[in-house]
């Protein structure tokens, strides 16, 4: 592949083998992870691939690993993903282990914060679970195989429902708990959260969080009641990847650790889809002309703010108990960490709350939600970038209560 300059086995994804390389002509890491041959021949898997890919090679979020394109190595296809330095969430901790309560819940929300972006979106994921997420070294929690899990599960379909169900049984087997008994047995700085998971996973859908937003907000409230409102500062999942082993599924990618480029392969853009055909029956092409036409690993730039911040209110007005939730966003160059909180006019505020922005992030986008009870006098809430520059924007709530 000319554009790429490839190393060794690094780990494993959900696929096959991930491959450490680089992208030549930004000279920025990324992940190869190498397509199994049978299901490369496997027509349905490939058009399932294509469809669920073109979704994911579109998406960008800060707690997601981003989709590039897909390749052709000489018949050998490879699925070309965001570089992270980090750990899978299932080497660090087995299937039968659990963790502090707090670091439970620092997976979750970073979990649910890429369910949310990309539910709103349209993007499912369809496969969440301790293989799916990387704990990366700086602690930070990220989702991957966004479009490879859908395509992975044919006897599944991927939709919002079912990742928050997921989600809940990742949590709770995590805290070393079951959702199939009462949570009345277990400590009180579990019990307000595995009420949550037992509703997410609750088996009347009627009962069930509505959206990755709402399970995400009754999570942290109850995060905060059972814990304390600095539970986060406990989470130390950096800790936890500091002390696995040096090696053990860390997916690094080192530029100047890389052997010379390899020139065999094609990119799957244009005419070159064409050789894809043969093996796939032509359904993966759409996701590599996709990610050709704007999703390749982008140049690095220092993080800034290059617009304005935009502040968007749902609903547009209320009564009594009314939750608003309030999304601000505003266009990105560049990457780093984006840190920002809300204030609101009841004194509400939240922590300064750092976010990854990469260079593929054209924006961002985060959202807060706040349940007004009772009478408020021009109520409105405020976003603050706090780095890489000062930036405010506010904005009154539509809220009445007799």
């Amino acid at each position: 592949m000319s554009e790429y300059a490839i190393g060794g086995v690094v780990g494993r994804g959900l696929l096959g083998p991930l491959r450490a390389a680089r992208y030549l002509p930004t000279g920025l890491p990324v992940i190869l992870e190498d397509i199994p041959a049978e299901l490369a021949r496997d027509t349905r898997f490939t058009e399932r691939l294509a469809t669920a890919g073109k979704a994911a090679a579109a998406f960008r979020h800060p707690s997601a690993v981003a989709v590039f394109n897909l390749v052709d190595d000489g018949g050998q296809l490879r699925l070309v993903t965001e570089w992270v330095d980090g750990v899978p969430l299932s080497d660090l901790v087995p299937e039968s282990a659990a963790l502090p309560p707090a670091s439970a819940l620092a997976v979750a929300d970073g979990v649910l914060a890429a369910l949310n972006a990309a539910h709103t979106e349209g993007l499912a994921h369809g496969g969440v679970g301790r293989e799916a997420v990387v704990i990366t070294a700086d602690g930070d929690v990220r989702l991957r195989g966004f479009g490879v899990a859908a395509a992975l599960h044919a006897d599944q379909t991927a939709d919002p429902a079912g990742d928050l169900v997921n989600t809940a049984k990742l949590t709770a087997g995590l805290l070393g708990a079951s959702l199939d008994s009462r949570p009345g047995g277990v400590g009180p700085e579990r019990r307000a959260v595995l009420n949550v998971l037992r509703r997410a996973a609750a088996p009347d859908p009627m009962h069930r969080y509505r959206s990755a937003a709402g399970m995400r907000q009754a999570l942290l409230a109850a995060a905060a009641r059972s814990l304390g409102e600095d539970w986060r500062s406990r989470a130390g999942l950096d800790r936890l990847v500091q002390a696995a082993a040096p090696n053990a599924g860390r997916e690094r990618a080192s530029p100047a650790s890389l052997g010379p480029p390899r020139a065999s392969g094609k990119r799957l853009g244009g005419r070159l889809a064409i050789a894809l055909v043969a093996v796939a029956a032509g359904a993966a092409a759409g996701l590599g002309i996709s990610a050709a036409r704007g999703a390749q690993p982008p140049a690095a730039v220092p993080l800034a703010v290059t617009g304005t911040v935009s502040l968007h209110v749902s609903p547009a007005a209320g009564t009594c108990g009314t939750s608003f939730t309030v999304r601000a966003s505003a266009p990105v160059r560049g990457a780093g960490s984006l840190v920002f909180r809300w204030e609101r006019s009841d004194g509400g505020a939240t922590a300064d709350t750092p976010m990854r922005v990469t260079s593929a992030d054209a924006s961002f986008s985060v959202a807060q939600t706040w349940l007004i009870r009772g009478a408020q006098r021009h109520p409105w809430i405020t976003f603050d970038v706090v780095s890489p520059a000062l930036i405010s924007a506010s904005t009154p709530i539509g809220y009445s209560c007799p």
